[in-house]
């Protein structure tokens, strides 16, 4: 499938921006972090991505973790309405 074939498929479920590229990596680390916000653990999503180290799955839990920490500190902010 070539690049265009591709934007025309995936675009049938939304808009994409012009100045945005999909790739076959964004496609895959969406799926990742989606499967870990799904709370399937990370050797699961680990060994279904083919990832060789444990590591490098903990890469994409790390970043939902830290999200997750933010969100709930700016939550705090609003209820103290301090924002």
């Amino acid at each position: 499938m070539g690049s265009k074939t591709g934007y025309l498929c995936l675009s049938r479920w939304g808009t994409l921006p012009k100045n945005k590229r999909i790739t076959l990596h964004s496609l895959r680390h969406g799926r990742v972090v989606d499967l870990l916000n799904k709370g399937y653990g990370l050797d699961i999503v680990g060994d279904y991505v083919g990832h060789k180290d444990i590591k490098t799955t903990m890469i994409y839990a790390h970043s939902n973790s830290r999200k997750k920490k933010l969100l709930k500190e700016i939550q705090k902010d609003l209820d103290k309405g301090t924002m």
